[in-house]
């Protein structure tokens, strides 16, 4: 997948630094949690400002 969108290499993720969310999908995280980074980078690559808001 990196080699695919290579930006989300640079996505923080809950880490709270570049390379976070490629860390966690190394390891092991949710299929929801790289859909939501996918969508994100999409957008992104869309020109559409995308934004992750924890509540």
């Amino acid at each position: 997948m990196l080699k695919v969108l290579p930006n989300l290499g640079s996505h923080t993720c809950s880490k709270g630094y570049r390379g976070g969310f490629a860390e966690r999908l190394r390891k092991g995280t949710w299929m929801g949690h790289i859909l939501e980074h996918m969508t994100i980078e999409l957008q992104n690559l869309a020109g559409i400002k995308a934004i992750r808001e924890k509540r």
